[in-house]
């Protein structure tokens, strides 16, 4: 058997402490590599969240030019003169605060993608009234103007200001407004809801949405607030406002 010396005992030590230092270096290098990358994910997933919760109305209409959805942006680009709104008819599918409404849709010549369309934006208006629902859902005695609805469409009526040039080039829009009625009776948290109406004019979809959310808080009524037993509570609605550049 052959025999381990002193000398030989301190070199294989000296080559394992290198190695073992070489492999706490390796090992240093990377991990803040790693954590550098998941902390960009996490900052940029929290500036996302931030975003959305910070002004969730500053892309009003998806319908809009820059819109990120794919099948509204397949139907302006298929139909470029494509527009639509909602119109207050008796027998519309769409039932509001403010009667009942359907979907009027011009520019599109081919009846399948008409109906596929129609039942498109229908179904975005419906998403919209499920998450209402989910809202108020412990809600027994839900809120109201303290004159009265019928009264409260007449002052809201007066102070709906049409936008001039959309008036102009008879231009029209149906904009559904939603709010809060909050404990106090009080409208908060007034915004134009998403693609509810589309012109190929983007600059007329601001002005409507901005003219109806104005007519809104000029019709500064205290509310009856909505209850859960004798408790008030807030309860989110929803109002339609029409400019008809023809009526």
């Amino acid at each position: 058997m052959k025999n381990i010396n002193k000398f030989d005992i301190n070199m294989y030590t000296v080559l394992f402490i290198g190695a073992l230092a070489f492999m706490i270096f390796i090992a240093g290098c990377d991990s803040p590599k790693s954590h550098d990358e998941d902390e960009t994910d996490s900052t940029e997933m929290s500036l996302d969240e931030n975003d959305m919760d910070v002004n969730p109305t500053t892309t009003n209409n998806s319908a809009n030019a820059s819109t990120p959805d794919a099948t509204m942006q397949s139907y302006v680009d298929r139909y470029p003169n494509m527009e639509y709104s909602y119109i207050q008819t008796e027998d519309g599918n769409i039932a509001t605060l403010k009667g009942n409404y359907q979907v009027k849709v011009d520019g599109i010549d081919n009846d399948d993608d008409m109906d596929e369309f129609i039942k498109f934006v229908e179904q975005n208006y419906a998403n919209k009234e499920l998450s209402r629902k989910e809202y108020n859902k412990n809600i027994e005695e839900e809120a109201e103007p303290k004159n009265g609805f019928d009264a409260y469409y007449t002052a809201l009526k007066n102070n709906i200001e049409y936008p001039e040039d959309a008036l102009d080039e008879e231009v029209g829009g149906t904009v559904f407004v939603e709010f809060i009625v909050d404990e106090n009776g009080k409208v908060t948290n007034v915004t134009p809801m998403e693609a509810m109406y589309y012109t190929k004019n983007k600059k007329y979809m601001e002005e409507f949405d901005q003219a109806a959310v104005e007519a809104i808080k000029k019709t500064d009524w205290n509310w009856t607030p909505a209850k859960q037993g004798d408790k008030p509570v807030k309860m989110k609605l929803e109002i339609p406002i029409t400019f008809a550049a023809n009526s």
